[in-house]
């Protein structure tokens, strides 16, 4: 193989963010909540504070979710509750400078939420949640407490430098509020044990270099990106192609080298979590 490829790895927690990108339908078979939830403000860019928040609600499949978030801001903890929040399924457009693609990503609309004063979001992640008109998830029914698991943090960022999505998601704006704001609510920080390290991203410990192809040459550069769903206890519990190359062969290839590295976990409070890992395979033309 030689300098044929080049393996570059970057790290993710998921990334079921609005703007995800992937092949078909959005990576299922394994889900740690019934939704993750995503925090934007409104009126500001990037990371600005605002007092207004909008919210994004996603999932693996379409349902109605209900439950309650955690709200990590610089102004202190938050809860927000929120009822019968309808996630749907979007097609979504891609465009990368080797392939075109789409993929059937399930979110909801935008769902917005006043704090007392302007705060500047650190994470959010559902506490617990309940689902509805999904039987086949295994969610139905019953509340369920969800672990920390930010979704909120950068995901689209870094794939966005790699495909651009040709039908973006329109800005939040309150003036297009469909529903009555909800209210973050104080909340006392959760407890922690005490420890050096109380965040850390999911690693890789092991990468494994694809295999090229056999028979196959390539005119130009491609890049195939694959999201590793990560146990709390390092193992992989899924892994799929989240920015294709539309070449099967060479995606199926970056799947199979992602399975066979080994990972850290997540760890978020001092305890391990679920975390996602987004695991980079660049082809060189050859």
């Amino acid at each position: 193989m030689g300098a044929s490829f080049r393996l570059s790895l970057l790290f993710v927690a998921f990334v079921a963010a609005v703007a995800g990108i992937g092949t078909g339908r959005a990576v299922a078979g394994v889900e740690y909540c019934g939704a993750t939830v995503a925090a934007q403000p409104v009126g500001g860019r990037g990371d600005a504070s605002s007092a207004v928040y909008a919210l994004v609600f996603s999932a693996d499949n379409p349902r109605a979710v209900s439950g309650s978030a955690t709200l990590h801001t610089d102004g202190g903890y938050f809860s927000v509750d929120f009822k019968d929040v309808p996630i749907v399924a979007h097609t979504e457009h891609y465009r990368a400078p080797w392939v075109t693609f789409t993929r059937e990503h399930d979110y909801s609309d935008y769902v917005f939420v006043k704090f007392p004063k302007p705060v500047t979001m650190v994470a959010s992640w559902i506490s617990n949640a309940s689902v509805a008109n999904d039987p086949a998830s295994g969610w139905d029914g019953a509340v369920h407490s969800c672990p920390a698991y930010d979704a909120a943090t950068p995901a689209k960022k870094h794939a966005a430098t790699l495909a651009v999505r040709t039908d973006p998601t329109p800005a939040p704006s309150v003036a297009n509020a469909q529903t009555a704001f909800l209210s973050a609510q104080p909340t006392a920080a959760p407890a922690r044990p005490q420890c050096t390290t109380p965040f850390a991203d999911a690693t890789v410990k092991k990468p494994v270099a694809p295999n090229w192809p056999m028979g196959y040459n390539i005119r130009r550069n491609m890049t195939t990106l694959v999201r590793v769903r990560i146990s709390p206890e390092g193992t992989i519990d899924d892994a799929a192609v989240f920015l294709p190359t539309g070449v099967s062969v060479f995606d199926d290839a970056a799947v199979a080298a992602a399975r066979a590295a080994t990972y850290t976990a997540r760890r978020s409070l001092c305890v391990n979590v679920p975390g996602d890992y987004l695991y980079r395979v660049q082809w060189n033309a050859r």
